[in-house]
Parts: structure tokens; sequence; C-alpha cells
């Protein structure tokens, strides 16, 4: 029976061990994190109310310490569904004291698709002012119009710049009609024209596109941490990792289970497919997070205890081990279909989710 076992728990801790080597390669040598700084405050909201500024640093999210932006997300995100207090330790720049807010929240995001911790409770972290042009096409309006890569953009037809989005959203606005850009150039600022040229985005309207990557600019020194890791740290850092996405995961089954979390959540292979694009294009360190995430999960959920998952064989073989005997043909026939059930129901859930996103 225990030979059985170990050969049933080989397959999730091959996934568990993938992603410990993953995030060990991605944690090894110098990292560069970003600081979690409040940028803005959005008034009368729960994090107003509660007495956070613009300029803190969140330094704690329920006891927990949060050095990095990652590390705040995933403290919030354990506690979607919850009703209380949420309690945010900050302190200002430059200063040991830190303070702790407490923002009360009520069955907090339950019922929302993709939840936003931070824009739901009226917060977002610092970025800073205006876009920068990270590359230009060649035979590009922007080329044409003289725009080069490391141009910072401040201004729109006289507007301020604030966000990649508010730019995008101006500029896809405006094919073929004249714009005028404030661009600040190694410290000298100029004005640039420029006629976006008209094509279509996926649903065949036609929206405007100069022909450059856009961007933020680099953070300061002060919004950003450099951590050199040896491979023992790495290591560590790892499986401290892996550990805290297993416990992020089961505390969102549970919420599931019991109601406390949208079921709208729960993606399926289309989603999955999206999630690895997208990470794909924003690098290799990004790619094989998700990588490690997604083995994860499959580890974690190969374990839980219905048929036909490893898990539910593990059970098995522990009752039969308990009992003596073996457990009879018509029970794990009838738990067999009952999981397989289970199984491709929640699976066509998640594909009918997926669906609805597209």
């Amino acid at each position: 029976v225990w030979r059985r076992c170990a050969i049933v728990l080989a397959g999730p801790v091959a996934n568990f061990v993938l992603a410990i080597c993953l995030f060990w390669w991605m944690f090894l040598g110098e990292q560069l994190s970003l600081v979690p700084v409040v940028g803005a405050v959005t008034p009368n909201s729960p994090a107003a109310h509660a007495g956070l500024q613009a300029g803190q640093e969140i330094v704690a999210v329920d006891g927990i310490p949060t050095p990095t932006r990652s590390s705040v997300l995933e403290a919030l995100l354990m506690r979607i569904g919850d009703t209380g207090d949420l309690a945010i330790t900050v302190r200002y720049p430059n200063n040991t004291t830190s303070y702790e807010l407490l923002v009360g929240v009520q069955a907090w995001l339950s019922d929302t698709d993709m939840p936003d911790p931070l824009a739901s409770l009226g917060m977002a972290f610092y970025l800073p002012p205006f876009v920068q042009v990270r590359e230009v096409m060649l035979q590009s309006r922007a080329e044409k119009a003289g725009l080069q890569a490391g141009d910072i953009i401040e201004k729109l037809d006289g507007k301020p710049v604030d966000s990649v989005e508010s730019w995008l959203k101006v500029v896809r606005s405006k094919p073929e009609q004249a714009l005028v850009l404030g661009v600040r150039r190694q410290g000298v600022w100029q004005e640039i024209a420029i006629t976006p040229a008209q094509v279509s985005d996926p649903q065949g309207k036609p929206i405007g596109q100069i022909g450059a990557q856009i961007g933020t600019p680099p953070l300061g020194k002060q919004y950003t941490r450099v951590v050199s890791n040896s491979l023992w740290q790495a290591l560590q850092q790892g499986i401290r990792e892996t550990a805290s996405q297993s416990q992020l995961l089961l505390v969102t089954l549970q919420k599931l289970i019991v109601g406390n979390l949208s079921p709208k959540n729960l993606s399926g292979p289309l989603g999955i497919a999206k999630v690895a694009g997208d990470s794909a294009e924003h690098g290799l360190a990004v790619f094989c997070r998700m990588l490690a995430i997604l083995s994860i999960n499959l580890g974690v959920v190969n374990l839980l205890p219905i048929p036909v998952l490893d898990g539910g064989l593990l059970l098995i073989y522990l009752i039969e081990a308990a009992k003596g005997s073996p457990v009879s043909e018509r029970i794990q026939q009838l738990g067999s279909q009952l999981g397989m059930t289970l199984i491709v129901g929640l699976m066509l859930f998640a594909i009918y989710n997926d669906l609805l996103r597209l």
C-alpha cells in the first residue's frame, strides 16, 4: 500500500519540484523589485477613510511583511470574500516609524469577476507621470514625425499625459487626425506634430496608431529595491514562494466552495492559453513565473481527495491501510463516476467562463 501511495504522490511532488526550480532560477543573482509605494488614493474611498495617503510605503498586510508590490497583492488576495478589517501597515519615506491602518470590508469582492484588490480599495501604486517611447517602428508615422526611443511624452494636445492607458485612449480615438506632442528629449523640451495612421482593431473598428511602443518611464531609486541572492538563498526563496502560492490556491478553493468567491473566476484552457501568451510577451522571467504557478495549481488540484485524481487514489489507499482490506470495487467504481462527473462539469463551466471573457 505504501509503495502505491509513493507512486501516486510522485506526480504532484514533481509539479512542486518544478515550481521550486523555476522560482529558484528567477530569484538567483540580483533581483530588482518594486517598492509598494502608494501613488494615488481616491477621495471618499475605503483607503482614504482609513487614512492611506500618497507617498506611504505599505510594509505589511495583516501582519505579513510586504517588501514588494507583488507581495502586497498576494496578501490582499488572501482576504477576498472576507468581512472585517484589513490591517495595512504603512510608513512614510525616510521614516522608520510605522502605522497600522484598518480598512473595513464586507464580503469583499465576493461576487466580482477578475477582482482588482487595489482598485476596489481606492488606491494605486506609484507610477511616474508621463509616458516614454520605448521603440519606434521603421517607416511608421512616429518615425516620420521624428520621435525617438527614450523620448518622454509629457503632453498631448496641450493636456498632461499621466498614464499609458490615457495615452492609448486618445491616440486610438484620433485616426488620421493631427496631434501635437509635448516631448522632453535629454532634458530639452520640444513639440512634435504627428498624425496617427488608421488601422483596424480585432473587431474591425478603425483606430489610430503611430507605430511606436509606449511604456512608463523608469522608476527612481527610491521606488526600487535590489536584492542579491546566493544559490542557497534563491533556493530558500523558491521554496517559500511555492508554499505561499500553494496556500493562496487552497484558500481560494475553500472560498469558492463556501461561496465567498465568485465561481466566475474559474478559468479553463482558453484562459490559461491567453495568460500564457500575455506572459510570454512580457519576457522570460514572467513566463517562467506563470509556468511555476500553473505547475503548483496542477499539483494542488491533483492532491484533492476526488476520485480519478491522485488525491482520490491516495485516499482509497489510506482507507485500505487503515481497515486492512481493499475498498470494494463497487464503491471505487461509484466514486470514479462521481469524480469524473464533477471534473467534467467544472471543466465545462470553466470553458464557459473563458468564452464569456472573449
